[in-house]
């Protein structure tokens, strides 16, 4: 499963470094985990499982995670729209598009992120014709 957000900011990782508890986070939020672990007084454990004890050591990203954080930075203008529509308040199915039409050009790139993924049982309620399905049918594509 490939990590491209960061465990920290639930951003787009930035400077993506493979960890001694074999994750990738952003190279900035994990030295400001261990310096606030460290001045604290605290162990140096994995923020993914904290009863993991973890080194500082930081070693290089997987290529394919680089790989896909320098697609996803490349096209600029699907960032922008991404940022655009994360900012949005959305008030109807049609004004939710903007967010589709981010999302449907990354399909594959979430299919690998996703590779091995649960997903969650969804239960909607909602009065007929409110666009229940519809929206389900975007969500999952």
């Amino acid at each position: 499963m490939l990590e491209l957000i960061d465990a920290f900011t639930n951003d787009l990782i930035r400077d993506p470094v493979l960890a001694a508890d074999g994750h990738v986070y952003d190279r900035s939020s994990l030295l400001k985990y261990f310096a606030a672990r460290k001045s604290e007084g605290w162990p140096i454990v994995s923020p993914q499982d904290p009863e993991q004890p973890m080194r500082e050591e930081l070693g290089e990203a997987p290529a394919d995670v680089v790989a896909a954080l320098a697609q996803l930075r490349a096209d600029g203008e699907l960032m922008r729209r991404a940022r655009q529509a994360r900012s949005a308040t959305f008030k109807s199915l049609e004004a939710l598009k903007v967010v589709f039409d981010v999302l449907d050009p990354l399909s594959e790139l979430l299919a690998a992120t996703l590779e091995g993924w649960r997903t969650p049982v969804v239960i909607v309620f909602g009065q007929e014709t409110s666009g229940k399905s519809s929206l389900l049918e975007r969500l999952a594509m």
